[in-house]
């Protein structure tokens, strides 16, 4: 399967995405990359030591394509 078709069919399973008409899911297409990650890695990790960055502009979007992925939030005292 070419790599278009594939981000294609995966994108069209994304609820947010679903309003997309066919040219904007195209153009988004064009501009994903895969990365791969491996068992216990982490995706993202910010430490937080003296601001709560929460709500920052962050420059990349992840979309799990296949696996499982933990998500866990560090308030200070411990994870939620």
């Amino acid at each position: 399967m070419k790599r278009r078709e594939r981000y294609e069919s995966f994108m069209k399973k994304v609820d947010l995405l679903a309003d997309l008409d066919p040219y904007e899911r195209n153009k988004l297409c064009d501009v994903l990359t895969t990365e791969v990650f491996n068992d216990g890695q982490y995706v993202i990790r910010q430490v937080l030591l003296v601001f709560n960055f929460q709500g920052e502009h962050g420059s990349k979007f992840y979309f799990i394509e296949q696996g499982k992925a933990i998500a866990t939030k560090n308030n200070g005292r411990n994870e939620e």
